[in-house]
This record gives C-alpha cells, sequence and structure tokens, in this order.
C-alpha cells in the first residue's frame, strides 16, 4: 500500500515537472523471477525505474543509508535492502537469491555506484553472477537526462535476454563476466545511447 502510494507520489512529480519518457515497458515479463539492469548516474535513478514499472521492483542500496532509522524506515517502504559495499555482503546476497526465488524483480546497477562523470563504467561480475545462479530473466535499460525540473528524462528498455545454454555450467566469475555479464552492458550502452539520443527531439 505504501510502496504504491509512494510510487504514485513520484509519478506524479515525473510527469509533471519533468519530460519524463519511458520506451519499452511491454517488454518486461508480467510474471516471474527478472533482474532489470542498467546504468547509474544519479540517486533518483531507482525511484524513476520503479515508477516505469508496472510491477514492484526490490533494489540494493548501501548499508550506510539505512543507518539513519527514519530513512532507512522509508527505504525499506521503497522495498529496498542493505548492501555492504567494499566486501562479500552474504546477507544481501541471500536476499537477492531468496527474491529471485519468489518470481520477483530486483534492480542491479551492474557498475556497482553511480558514474560520477555520467559515463559507463565497468561492470562488476554481480549481475551474471545472480542470472547464472538463479537463472532467471535479465531485462536491460538505459537511462539518460536530467533531473532537474522541466528537462527532459528518457528510459528505454530493451529486450529481455536469458543465457540457457549457460545455465547448466560450471562457470568461474571471469566466465561469467565474460560470456553473461559483458553482453548485457552491451546492451545497456547501446540503449543508454538510444535514450541520450532521444533529449534532443521535441516529439
Amino acid at each position: 500500500m505504501l510502496y504504491s502510494l509512494a510510487r504514485w507520489v513520484f509519478r506524479a512529480y515525473l510527469k509533471l515537472f519533468l519530460r519524463w519518457r519511458v520506451d519499452g515497458v511491454e517488454r518486461v515479463p508480467a510474471e516471474g523471477a527478472v533482474i532489470v539492469c542498467g546504468n547509474h548516474y544519479h540517486w533518483m535513478d531507482p525511484v524513476a525505474v520503479a515508477c516505469a514499472l508496472r510491477r514492484p521492483v526490490h533494489f540494493m542500496a548501501k548499508e550506510e543509508l539505512f543507518r539513519f532509522k527514519p530513512f532507512g524506515a522509508l527505504l525499506r517502504i521503497a522495498r529496498a535492502y542493505p548492501v555492504r559495499r567494499g566486501a562479500v555482503d552474504r546477507s544481501a546476497l541471500k536476499k537477492t537469491f531468496e527474491l529471485l526465488e519468489q518470481g520477483e524483480v530486483v534492480g542491479i546497477f551492474p557498475e556497482g555506484t553511480r558514474s560520477k562523470t555520467g559515463e559507463l563504467g565497468k561492470a562488476e561480475p554481480g549481475v551474471g553472477l545472480f542470472a547464472h545462479r538463479a537463472r532467471v530473466t535479465v531485462l536491460p535499460f538505459g537511462i539518460a537526462g536530467s533531473y532537474r525540473p522541466f528537462r527532459r528524462l528518457t528510459i528505454i528498455f530493451g529486450q529481455p535476454m536469458r543465457f540457457d545454454s549457460l545455465y547448466d555450467q560450471k562457470l568461474r566469475s571471469e566466465q561469467v563476466l565474460t560470456a553473461i555479464t559483458e553482453p548485457i552492458m552491451a546492451e545497456v550502452a547501446a540503449l543508454r545511447a538510444a535514450a541520450k539520443a532521444t533529449l534532443g527531439r521535441t516529439d
């Protein structure tokens, strides 16, 4: 209930104060576990993606944000859960796999943090490892634009990706990075470029 209310409020803001454009949202599977992943350059990116999707989405957020309890409570309402950066956080890993096993949508930023330049950074193997071990569909997206009032913001969702031929293979982390994560990031890069190309249009 609170999640739906918060999403309604933010959707209203995005529609009223930003020239918000969303393409390809119909490509999001209506049911079943999905990992949505894309580029990350602003703290509002998870909010914009959650508002674009018709299904609730769970994002990881750095654990420091949860230390201030009122803000942490808001993050939990938004279905975010903490992850300890710079180390293997087994609790966050377990939570992610549990959500995927329950058929939920999990949002992941493969770069692991926000890009300070706005350019696409190097991906960590995480999204590929989750996709491989949970055997789930990955939906890439690209986001570009500004969150300043009356500026344009575009999100484009790509085609669902699966790696069924690899799911039964035992792969090391570096193999997952090459075989799964890199193709995903190539799609994210293409979608980001497509989103960026819309910013100068008037349609």
